[in-house]
C-alpha cells in the first residue's frame, strides 16, 4: 500500500508541474471567521452562512462547545476543554473531522480529546459542516463530516503588506485567561505568518457554587510559509505546535498529564491552466502524545471501605500518530466539472496502562490498550458536478481499501478471542445530490448517499477499556471480527429568502446497517479491580434507525435589528435492543436578538437556549434521563479605534444549574458533569 502512495505522490506533483499558469485565487487579507452548514455537497453553493463571531463570544474553551448553537450539533464534556462534537447522533469517527483537509485521531482511547481539540479558535477562518454523507471527496468513513480551515494571508498584489493582531480573553467563572498574538508579511512571491496562544483556566462553578475540577493550561504556537513556483502554482507549510497540561477530567477514571500535538501540513496547488480547474497535492503528519494519571482520583488514597483498599498508582501513556497524503485535479468537459482524487492516511496507535500499589511500589498489572495496531486507508473518487435546465446536480462515487494490523496482544485478548487478529476491507461509497429552484425565493434540495465506516482499533482491539459511548465506567473487549458499519440516508431541504426573511427546513432520515454496538459477556472479567462486574464486546448489531428535523428562521424587524431562531430533533432506535439509540440529543431551541449600529461600530445580543428534558434514553445500556433547562446570555460590543474592538457579556445569567445529555457521568459517584454557572466575560482585539 506505501508503495501505490509514492506513486500517487509522484502524479501528483508531476500534475501541477505540468499545469501551471494563471494566478490562484486570493483569499481575504484578514481573518474573517465563518461556519459554513451544506445541506448536500459542499461542492453545491454555500448554502447557509453565519458569522462565527459567536463562537468566540460563546465558545467558551474551545470549538465543540461554541458549535452547540449550530442546529443539530451537540458536545460531550468530560471536562473543561477538548469537548467531543456529536452531530444528529453520530459520534467519534462516525462524524469525520479535518484540519484543513488533514485527518487526525483522538491521543487518548477514551477521547479525553476529539479530532478538533488541538487548534486555537483565534486562529480558525472557517469551519464547515456537511450534514449526510455528502463529503466523500474529502476522506473516508465521512457519514457526516467537520473541516476546520485556519487562516492563511494573500499574496499582495502591489508591494509587501504587514498585519497581525492581538487578543485578551478573561472570564471571572474558572479564572480563564486567554492572550494570543499574530503576525504576517506578503509580497507578490512570499508570505510568512507567526501565530502563539497561551491559555490558563482554574476549577469553575456550576449553578449550585459547588466547584467542578477543570484546570488546565494550554501553549500553542504556529508557523507558516507560502511560496508562488509559477503564476499558477503556489506551495504552502503550516506547523502547528500545542502542548496542554495538568487536565482535570471529572468524567474520567483518570485526568490527563499532557497532550503534545505536533501537526506538519505542506500543499501545493495550481489554477485555472485550461481545462484543469484546479490541481491540489498535499502531504501531512500529525502526532499525537498523551499521558494519565489518577493523582487526583480516589483511587489514590486508601479506603478501607474499598476492595482494594490500598491506594492506586495508575498511569497511561499513548500515542496517536497519523501521516497521510491527497491528490486531485478538476477540470471541465463539455459543460461537465469533474473532480478525480485519491487519498491516504495510516494511523499507528499505542498505548500501555500501569497499576502499582501507590504505598509500597509494587506493579500489580501492565495492560496493553492499543496494542501498537495500525489502520491504512487507501481511497479513489469521481467526483462530477453538472449544471442544466436550472438544475444543479453533484455526484461522487468512492472506493476504499483498508487494512488493520496489530503487532502484539495480551495472552487475555488472544484467548478471548479465535480467528485472525489482522483484518482487510474493501468498501464502496457513493451519494448524489439536487438543487432545484422552484420559484425565485424558494431552494429545493435533495440527496441521498451510502457511506462505509472502518471500525476504530479500540473497537477491535480493547482489552478491557471504557467504551467512549457508554456513559458508565464498564469495561469493553475488543471484536477484530467486526465488519465496517454503513449509513444510508436521504435528505430533503427547503430554504427561502426574501428581502428580510430567510427560512430553513431540513429532514433527514438515516439507516446503520452493521452497526457497531455491545452486548454483555458473561465469560470476560474486568481489569481493574473498581470496574463494574459486566463487562462487554463490541459486536455488529441489527441495525439502527435515525430520523430528525431541522428548522432555522432569521427575521430583520427593523434596520440593524435581527431576530435569529434555529431548532433541532433527532430520534434515534437500535434494533439490536428494541430501544432507543444512545446518546441521542434532545430537542434543542436557540433564540438570539442582535442589534448592529448602521457602521457596524456598536452591537448587543441576547439568546435564550431552551433544551427538552430526554427521556427517550437506552436504560439496559445504563442511560439515564436528563432534566431540560433554558439559559439567558447577553453579550455586547463595541469598537474603541481603528482596528480596537471590545465586547463583554454573561453567560447562564440565570446562574442555572444544569448538565448536558451527552456529558459523561463522574465514574466515582454517577453523576453527569455540570455545565458552568454564571459567567462574566471581556474580550480585547487588535487588529492592523
Amino acid at each position: 500500500m506505501k508503495k501505490t502512495v509514492l506513486i500517487l505522490c509522484l502524479i501528483g506533483a508531476t500534475l501541477l508541474a505540468a499545469y501551471a499558469g494563471e494566478p490562484e485565487t486570493e483569499p481575504e487579507v484578514t481573518v474573517q471567521q465563518t461556519i459554513t452548514v451544506t445541506r448536500t455537497s459542499p461542492d453545491h453553493e454555500a448554502e447557509d452562512d453565519a458569522s462565527a463571531e459567536t463562537i468566540q463570544a460563546y465558545g467558551g474553551q474551545d470549538l465543540a462547545e461554541g458549535l452547540r448553537a449550530v442546529p443539530g450539533l451537540a458536545a460531550t464534556r468530560r471536562g473543561a476543554v477538548n469537548l467531543d462534537p456529536s452531530f444528529r447522533g453520530l459520534h467519534a469517527t462516525q462524524l469525520a473531522t479535518f484540519v484543513n483537509g488533514t485527518r487526525g485521531f483522538a491521543a487518548g482511547p477514551a477521547r479525553m480529546d476529539s479530532e478538533l481539540s488541538h487548534i486555537s479558535l483565534h486562529e480558525i477562518q472557517r469551519v464547515q459542516l456537511v450534514k449526510g454523507p455528502y463529503a466523500l471527496a474529502w476522506g473516508a468513513g465521512a457519514m457526516s463530516a467537520l473541516n476546520v480551515e485556519t487562516f492563511v494571508p494573500a499574496f499582495a498584489a502591489n508591494g509587501g503588506e504587514t498585519h497581525g493582531s492581538v487578543a485578551l480573553r478573561y472570564g471571572d467563572n474558572q479564572k480563564r485567561r486567554d492572550g494570543a498574538a499574530s503576525i504576517w508579511h506578503s509580497d507578490e512571491t512570499w508570505r510568512v505568518q507567526l501565530f502563539h496562544n497561551q491559555r490558563y483556566n482554574d476549577d469553575y462553578r456550576d449553578g449550585t457554587g459547588r466547584e467542578v475540577p477543570s484546570s488546565y493550561e494550554t501553549a500553542e504556537s504556529m508557523i507558516g510559509f507560502g511560496v508562488k513556483l509559477g503564476a499558477a502554482t503556489s506551495l504552502q507549510y503550516k506547523g502547528h505546535y500545542q502542548d496542554q497540561s495538568d487536565l482535570d477530567y471529572p468524567g474520567r477514571l483518570l485526568d490527563a498529564t499532557y497532550f503534545k500535538n505536533r501537526l506538519h501540513d505542506l500543499k501545493l496547488v495550481s489554477e485555472n491552466r485550461g481545462v484543469f480547474e484546479r490541481v491540489q497535492f498535499q502531504i501531512y503528519s500529525n502526532h499525537k502524545d498523551h499521558a494519565m494519571n489518577n493523582d487526583q482520583k480516589p483511587t489514590a488514597t486508601a479506603n478501607p471501605n474499598r476492595r482494594p483498599p490500598f491506594p492506586l498508582e495508575i498511569t497511561v501513556e499513548t500515542e496517536s500518530n497519523t501521516h497521510g497524503a491527497k491528490a486531485a485535479a478538476a477540470f471541465k468537459a463539455a459543460g461537465l466539472s469533474l473532480t478525480l482524487g485519491a487519498d491516504y492516511y495510516a494511523l499507528d496507535q499505542v498505548a500501555a496502562r500501569r497499576i502499582a500499589r501507590r504505598d509500597t511500589g509494587m506493579v500489580m498489572r501492565n495492560q496493553v490498550i492499543w496494542p501498537d495496531a495500525t489502520t491504512e486507508v487507501l481511497g479513489g473518487y469521481l467526483s462530477l458536478h453538472h449544471k442544466s435546465l436550472g438544475l444543479t446536480w453533484n455526484a461522487t462515487v468512492r472506493f476504499d481499501a483498508s487494512q488493520t494490523e496489530i503487532a502484539r496482544a495480551s495472552e487475555f485478548f488472544q484467548d478471548q478471542t479465535a480467528g485472525d487478529l489482522d483484518r482487510s476491507d474493501s468498501d464502496l461509497s457513493g451519494a448524489v445530490s439536487v438543487l432545484v429552484p422552484l420559484k425565485p425565493a424558494w431552494l429545493l434540495t435533495l440527496g441521498a448517499g451510502s457511506v462505509v465506516r472502518v471500525p476504530t482499533i479500540l473497537e477491535r482491539y480493547a482489552d478491557r477499556f471504557p467504551s467512549t459511548a457508554f456513559q458508565s465506567a464498564a469495561e469493553f473487549v475488543g471484536n477484530p471480527e467486526l465488519v465496517p458499519e454503513r449509513a444510508n440516508e436521504i435528505n430533503a431541504a427547503l430554504t427561502f429568502k426574501q428581502n428580510r426573511f430567510f427560512l430553513s427546513t431540513d429532514l433527514f432520515y438515516r439507516v446503520l446497517d452493521d452497526n457497531i454496538s455491545y452486548q454483555h459477556d458473561p465469560n470476560l472479567t474486568p481489569a481493574l479491580p473498581l470496574s463494574p462486574a459486566t463487562v462487554y464486546r463490541y459486536i455488529n448489531g441489527e441495525g439502527a434507525d435515525y430520523a430528525g428535523a431541522e428548522i432555522r428562521w432569521q427575521l430583520q424587524a427593523v434596520a440593524g435589528l435581527t431576530w435569529h431562531s434555529s431548532a433541532a430533533y433527532t430520534y434515534g432506535k437500535d434494533d439490536e435492543t428494541d430501544e432507543p439509540a444512545v446518546g441521542v440529543a434532545p430537542l434543542r431551541w436557540h433564540n438570539s436578538l442582535r442589534y448592529e449600529t448602521r457602521a457596524d461600530e456598536a452591537w448587543g445580543e441576547m439568546r435564550v437556549t431552551s433544551v427538552a428534558g430526554q427521556n427517550r434514553v437506552a436504560a439496559g445500556r445504563m442511560e439515564q434521563a436528563t432534566p431540560g433547562y433554558t439559559l439567558v446570555d447577553v453579550q455586547g460590543g463595541c469598537a474603541l479605534g481603528k482596528g480596537l474592538q471590545l465586547s463583554l457579556g454573561v453567560r447562564n445569567l440565570g446562574d442555572k444549574s444544569y448538565v448536558d445529555h451527552l456529558n459523561s457521568r463522574n465514574p466515582f459517584n454517577g453523576q453527569r458533569v455540570a455545565e458552568p454557572g454564571r459567567s462574566y466575560f471581556g474580550n480585547l482585539s487588535y487588529r492592523f
